[in-house]
């Protein structure tokens, strides 16, 4: 893969980005300097590509023929006996049918929910096209089965997360940075872009509301209490920029995740995962409270969807992951 130049970088329209990113034509992070938080992805990389090499879709040809078809079926079922192993769960309540387009919002603990998710799309949405915004160094580790995952219904976009630029800020100069906010601001414009096209196809968007891995479900008692402004505003903003493309069948649904005891922020291979199905939002009643400010900042809607999060994990047994030094799940 080829180094771009922090100018080249700054010139290249995001789709033109996003493509070479997908046909492993360069590599970003070690473009604009940042090969060690590219490195520190290559377990979780290797790990995704050993599951899909033992599946034998990376062998299957690109057009729809009865054979790549056959293929692509078998190598769902693979996918889904290996997962069932390496990333087992506990499924709490039935995976909603909507007819329509549909957001999963979770708490995103650690890497290993997302393993399991991949789980539940390939069993219950293989009907579906499934979207996952995917950290830059993430999707970067696992460029090399991004079509592979299509296979199975699994799409993924890089972003660039806050907590991921405030890492880049530490060690980058001006000039770098700027180049990376451009280059972050490219990236969301691009994904929201891909999420309305998903939720007008009917398609799944998978999305955590903390854009980031955070333990806990709110980042403080404060944002628990409704003391203090969440950020950031994920769910509003979707909601938002569905409404803003007349999107009007929708459904927001809840996702609870409870990590194994003494979980570390990987995969958790091996280990029991518990999740749970909550409540589901019609996309009328999110733009209602998406309007809807709170006294502290922020609207209503990402509080109330935090909020639900909090009380299915709370089902789920999983009280003291609510907030920081909480134990209650109210």
């Amino acid at each position: 893969m080829r180094k771009l130049s922090l100018d080249e970088i700054k010139a290249m329209p995001a789709t033109d980005i996003v493509n070479g990113l997908r046909g492993r034509q360069f590599s970003l992070l070690q473009s604009l300097g940042f090969h060690k938080m590219r490195a520190e992805m290559n377990f979780t990389g290797f790990v995704c590509w050993a599951i899909i090499a033992l599946t034998g879709l990376r062998k299957e040809a690109s057009p729809e023929t009865p054979r790549a078809m056959n293929l692509r079926s078998k190598g769902r079922s693979k996918v889904e006996k290996i997962l069932e192993r390496a990333a087992p769960c506990n499924l709490k309540g039935d995976p909603p049918h909507f007819g329509c387009g549909t957001v999963f919002g979770f708490n995103h603990p650690s890497l290993g929910e997302i393993l399991r998710f991949i789980l539940i799309c390939v069993k219950k949405y293989h009907d579906r096209v499934n979207l996952f915004p995917v950290n830059l160094p993430w999707f970067e580790a696992i460029m090399p089965i991004v079509h592979d995952l299509e296979k199975i219904g699994i799409y993924v976009m890089p972003i660039i997360t806050p907590s991921t630029r405030a890492k880049m800020a530490k060690k980058a100069d001006s000039d770098t940075m700027e180049v990376v906010d451009s280059l972050s601001d490219g990236l969301k414009t691009l994904y929201l872009q891909k999420c309305v096209e998903f939720i007008k196809a009917g398609d799944s968007i998978w999305v955590a509301p903390t854009a980031t891995r955070q333990k806990t479900v709110f980042r403080s008692i404060g944002c628990k209490n409704g003391n203090v402004a969440i950020e950031p505003q994920t769910m509003t903003l979707l909601a938002l920029t569905l409404k803003r493309y007349k999107v009007t069948d929708c459904n927001f649904q809840v996702i609870g995740v409870v990590p194994p005891e003494e979980f570390g922020r990987g995969l958790n291979l091996f280990r029991t995962y518990n999740l749970g199905m909550g409540c589901s939002i019609s996309m009328q009643s999110a733009i209602g409270t998406a309007r809807e400010r709170m006294p502290c900042g922020g609207s209503r809607f990402e509080f109330d969807f935090l909020s639900n999060i909090a009380n299915t994990v709370s089902g789920l047994k999983g009280r003291n992951i609510i907030a920081p030094n909480s134990t209650d799940g109210t």
